[in-house]
């Protein structure tokens, strides 16, 4: 039988988003478990549902594999569910800006469709970089909460352990097909937190 590397690649595609899909789950429920999402920073939801909001537009303008096309949505969905919960599990009264930043990431998001539709490779491009910013950064609020109140209760250790095995294999299959360089990029960057979430997670156990 003779090696395909672009098929394995394309079936690691569909490992890797599913990992990123099941990931997700145990932070859920965590969150559910101690009734409250505490634990995660506000900024770090709101920049991985702003980031999930362009990667989608960047996949499907981009023509990206299948996998990619049925997952991200999917991911998408479980971000704004944590946000959900914590509405309901925390309030909003006394962080308004959380309310009105989700609020205004649907905004954009909106607002982006029909400028996609005029303009789908510039569009592409900018979601393309925009959210690699965005993802290459967005761990940093809940880094500094962590180290802050030296406790990371509320986070869970299986969602970032889950979703760093899914960047690892995604970055090999980067090298069988051809994924864009702000995937390569994003994949080096979530490599690199995991990395400071292990020793947080090393350091502060029990608290």
């Amino acid at each position: 039988m003779q090696f395909n590397p672009e098929s394995v690649g394309y079936f690691s595609v569909w490992i890797v988003n599913s990992i990123y899909l099941t990931g997700m789950f145990p932070q859920i429920f965590l969150n559910y478990k101690l009734k409250t999402t505490k634990g995660l920073s506000n900024w770090m939801l709101l920049g991985a549902t702003f980031g999930y909001v362009l990667y989608w537009y960047h996949i499907y303008l981009e023509s990206f594999p299948a996998a990619y096309q049925v997952m991200v949505p999917l991911g998408f969905s479980t971000s704004i569910f944590m946000i959900l919960q914590s509405f309901y599990y925390d309030g909003c009264s006394h962080r308004r800006y959380f309310c009105y930043l989700s609020l205004l990431i649907g905004f954009i998001g909106a607002l982006i469709f029909p400028l996609a539709l005029k303009y789908p490779e510039k569009v592409s491009e900018i979601c393309g970089w925009v959210y690699t910013f965005i993802w290459l950064i967005y761990m940093i609020p809940q880094i500094l909460k962590i180290y802050v109140q030296k406790s990371t209760r509320g986070f869970s250790f299986a969602f970032i352990t889950f979703f760093a095995v899914g960047v690892l294999i995604e970055f090999i299959a980067a090298f069988f097909i051809e994924l864009s360089l702000p995937i390569v990029l994003n994949c080096l960057r979530a490599l690199a937190g995991y990395v400071i979430f292990c020793m947080f997670f090393y350091i502060y156990r029990g608290n």
